[in-house]
């Protein structure tokens, strides 16, 4: 699994090998659990999850205790504008790609022309429409491009700049972060 993740996808020239020993070295010989340290930050829990992924969770950090880790609270203040500052970056950059019809301007090196003829062909094919969901996004992408002049956009990306500092801060306390990784449990 860590291979198909880390790994280039020959067919989005946007992806990139992920080359780290440490990594590599750590999921070929993963560590005791006793070795690690485990940070809880708060920001993760609330009323935006249910009582019932918070339960399991907490649940999980209590058998890590169990297990000798140490566990320790640590703070993410800006969580709480993770998903605006998701939208305004993925909607703005939504709307552009469906402007420039699909050409991948964050690819880095060679663009695979078949990846993008399927891609200008999929866009361009009326017998094929997106849902209200992503029609909704690209709305609110060209509203932040045209009327708000991607301003938006500009301070979204300052804030993600941030938000990574404080994952950074809080991931040289501590090994991992545990947090839920979603509000309600699977359907």
């Amino acid at each position: 699994m860590f291979d198909a993740l880390s790994g280039r996808d020959s067919r989005d020239s946007t992806t990139r090998a992920f080359d780290d020993e440490p990594a590599t070295e750590a999921v070929a010989n993963p560590p005791r659990i006793a070795d690690l340290s485990f940070g809880v930050p708060a920001e993760f829990f609330g009323p935006h999850v249910s009582d019932a992924v918070e339960s399991h969770v907490r649940d999980r950090i209590e058998a890590l205790r169990g297990a000798g880790a140490t566990v320790s609270s640590v703070s993410i203040p800006l969580f709480s504008e993770a998903v605006d500052v998701w939208s305004a970056i993925t909607n703005v950059e939504f709307a552009l790609a469906l402007r420039m019809n699909g050409a991948p301007f964050a690819a880095t090196g060679p663009i695979d022309s078949q990846w993008h003829a399927a891609a200008t062909e999929g866009i361009d094919d009326p017998d094929r429409s997106f849902g209200s969901v992503v029609q909704r996004k690209a709305i609110e992408g060209e509203y932040l491009i045209d009327e708000l002049d991607t301003r938006p956009y500009v301070a979204a990306r300052n804030a993600r700049e941030a938000l990574a500092a404080q994952f950074d801060a809080a991931l040289e306390a501590v090994d991992v972060l545990v947090t839920p990784t979603m509000p309600v449990p699977a359907p």
